[in-house]
């Protein structure tokens, strides 16, 4: 799919229960109004996906149809079973994710093989009337790739902007992270790697949790970091 505006939908591309999405390709398409542009849910599956440029502004006029605290724009969400347990792929890259009343990203699935997220801009997210936490990006799975994106949370008075929370492990280098509460949120034993990030406006330490950290260098934090040092390997 190349081109093209899709308007007002509560969702864009919706798998429930089975079946799997094969190679596909959502090339420079524009996202107006839509709550969830692509979601995998039950025991679905991503075969091959690559959302590549494009826009997206995820809003409805009624709040029956607007995204709320548990919705994200793009949402994986699915729990394989058999052969289907880490079978797919995705990767976003030079998306405009302008504007969401949810989150933004969510990977939390056993489906997935590799994830990639690079050059994109999150712009605004958690951006509704209802107070709570609100994630950038949220993921548990297979190693992640998270490179060169900026995340602008443009806070709303009276919720918690979060940028990334991590319970798998991959690497997190070259992003720029602007008025987070932290900017990174890593759990699990799974070890990451975090260089040649910067952040700026954060409302507390940009980096926070209990995980494994393989590496932490290179990056510079506007506010100091609380945590033991790393170990490099």
């Amino acid at each position: 799919m190349t081109g093209g505006l899709v308007y007002g939908y509560r969702y864009g591309i919706r798998i429930v229960n089975l079946g799997s999405m094969q190679v596909s390709t959502l090339n420079g398409v524009a996202w107006d109004g839509v709550s969830t542009v692509l979601s995998f849910e039950g025991g679905t599956f991503p075969a091959t996906v690559h959302m590549i440029g494009g826009y997206v502004w995820s809003y409805r006029g009624t709040a029956s149809d607007a995204n709320s605290a548990a919705d994200y724009v793009i949402n994986f969400s699915g729990s394989c079973t058999g052969g289907n347990i880490g079978i797919g792929t995705i990767d976003f890259e030079g998306v405009d994710f302008a504007n969401s009343k949810g989150g933004i990203l969510n990977f939390q699935t056993n489906c997935l093989r590799s994830a990639g997220v690079h050059s994109n801009a999150f712009r605004a997210w958690g951006q509704s009337t209802t107070h709570t936490t609100y994630y950038g990006l949220v993921y548990q799975g297979p190693p992640l790739d998270v490179a060169s994106n900026r995340f602008d949370s443009n806070p709303v008075s009276g919720s918690t902007m979060q940028c990334i929370l991590s319970y798998g492990g991959g690497n997190i280098s070259g992003n720029a992270f602007n008025g987070c509460n932290n900017a990174i949120t890593w759990l699990g034993s799974t070890a990451v790697n975090i260089t040649g990030n910067y952040s700026y406006n954060s409302t507390a330490v940009p980096i926070t949790g209990s995980g494994t950290l393989l590496q932490e260098n290179g990056n510079f934090w506007d506010v100091a970091l609380t945590i033991p040092t790393a170990t490099t390997c």
